[in-house]
């Protein structure tokens, strides 16, 4: 199914209650902050520099934010075993009331999946993901997030309806200070810098991602493949 995420649409017209699986089930959810307006609740101790590093990049304008510090203060993070299904479940539970107007579209696997790292760093690169992909969904259009398991890994993608990403950009997205967001009039110009921060996030779950046009050119889709921890 990995490979056919690529060269499908998501189904429109399924609402996420519909198609979720126990896996998704926002009762099993972890507390954690997902979602643009969120409300905050406790954060590890571990991530609370990294995540008022990251917070200050939640906007358009240009901040102070060093990159290096950001992969300084990944770096010294602590890993805990934790539901990876349970986290995007909670985290498609917030962005359901942090975007009203948009429609989201899941599914997964039953059961848990388990892995070894930050699951509010996880819900924090999930954030950056599908806050892009709702900037730049077409009106009356899902953004459609799919997990799948393939062995020991687990591959997250959330898919868009959309502009189709520049083909000289593809290969730079996740660099510092990349950005493909047109400047607005009257606005600081964007650095980018929310996609490298996806890409320092997976990475210290040595993981990989990507983003690609979808085949059949209707869209876009940023793929997360995770190492997944025996138990």
């Amino acid at each position: 199914m990995a490979r056919r995420i690529l060269s499908q649409p998501g189904r429109s017209g399924q609402s996420v209650a519909a198609m979720m699986s126990p896996s998704l089930d926002p009762s099993r959810a972890p507390t954690l902050e997902c979602g643009r307006g969120r409300g905050r609740h406790a954060v590890p101790p571990c991530c609370t520099d990294l995540r008022s590093a990251v917070d200050a990049v939640n906007t358009e304008a240009i901040l102070p934010v060093d990159p290096t510090r950001l992969e300084q203060l990944l770096q010294h993070s602590e890993r805990e075993l934790f539901d990876l299904a349970a986290v995007v479940a909670g985290c498609i539970n917030g962005y359901r009331l942090a975007y009203p107007s948009t429609q989201f579209e899941a599914q997964a696997p039953s059961g848990p999946l388990m892995a070894r790292g930050a699951p509010d760093l996880i819900a924090q690169m999930l954030d950056k993901l599908v806050a892009n992909a709702v900037d730049f969904a077409l009106p009356d259009t899902a953004v459609r997030l799919e997990l799948e398991v393939e062995q020991s890994i687990a591959r997250l993608y959330v898919i868009n309806d959309g502009p189709l990403l520049p083909d000289a950009m593809q290969g730079r997205l996740f660099e510092s200070m990349v950005s493909i967001r047109p400047h607005q009039q009257g606005r600081e110009p964007h650095l980018g810098i929310g996609l490298y921060i996806v890409r320092l996030i997976v990475e210290f779950h040595d993981g990989a991602v990507d983003a690609a046009n979808r085949a059949d050119r209707r869209g876009v889709v940023f793929g997360v493949t995770l190492p997944l921890t025996p138990v």
